[in-house]
């Protein structure tokens, strides 16, 4: 049943083929602001129709706006958490945004559309964090930003102008901090698609170097490091020759964990 009524709402006007079902119409017609039968639940408020039914282990929720447009279309489990692809219309039918849920939690992919249908914005996400892969879109379809995220922390940030990449964010992935001696040292890794070379240096501390093992792994070690709470680091990113990624230059700042 969810994989039926899935394929029925990716239709433009998905509101006519549930209609055709019978199940929107009734709420439609409804005179009563709030009601109540067997697995129906139904509300008015302010002109706009709520309704909720329950078809085998699937609950099914609708938003009815005032000119009798559907505005939303969720899926629920029948303890309430969301499931499946989840849709909101704009007043003219066509689609707005597409979720996709897993036992309450938001999953895979997230797609937002303009009026005209066009793919402006696209996420992933991994337990309700954004994970992986973000873009959004010119209107010509081209690529306008490109973002990475690492479990809601994004991690890697370029725009897209006349086609030409111009990194803004570089954050790097930290795989252990530690002090040994009385001296810091932190060890690091770029998740970053894209080839060219990377310098560093940490800002404000002459006893502080960083060091590059290859393009993407490095080490920070600073002598005598004391009681210091954060520090940054300006990167420098030199695109390679055949590259159309610009001269970068982006600073981390860095929040000291340790134990």
């Amino acid at each position: 049943m969810l994989r039926i009524l899935e394929r029925i709402m990716k239709i433009k006007h998905g509101l006519n083929a549930i209609i055709k079902l019978g199940i929107i119409w009734n709420v439609i017609g409804c005179t009563e602001n709030h009601e109540r039968s067997g697995n129906i639940f139904q509300e008015k408020a302010d002109s706009v129709y709520y309704f909720q039914i329950q078809l085998d282990s699937v609950i099914v929720f609708a938003e009815i706006g005032t000119e009798q447009t559907l505005n939303k279309f969720i899926f629920m489990d029948l303890e309430g958490n969301r499931i499946g692809n989840s849709f909101e219309f704009y007043p003219d039918g066509a689609l707005k945004k597409r979720r996709n849920y897993s036992r309450g939690n938001q999953e895979s992919r997230e797609q937002i559309f303009d009026e005209s249908g066009n793919l402006i914005w696209y996420y992933n996400y991994l337990n309700n964090e954004r994970h992986g892969e973000m873009y959004e879109y010119y209107l010509d379809k081209n690529i306008k930003q490109h973002k990475i995220f690492d479990h809601g922390d994004p991690i890697y940030t370029a725009f897209y102008e006349n086609k030409i990449k111009q990194i803004e964010i570089l954050h790097p992935t930290i795989l252990s901090e530690r002090i040994k001696k009385g001296n810091y040292e932190l060890v690091g890794r770029f998740k970053h698609p894209f080839e060219g070379v990377i310098s560093a240096k940490v800002d404000g501390l002459k006893t502080a170097e960083v060091r590059f093992s290859n393009r993407s792994n490095f080490k920070i070690l600073i002598k005598d490091f004391g009681d210091i709470k954060k520090y940054d680091v300006t990167f420098v990113f030199d695109p390679s020759e055949n590259d159309t990624i610009r001269h970068s230059k982006f600073i981390y700042q860095h929040d000291v964990l340790l134990k």
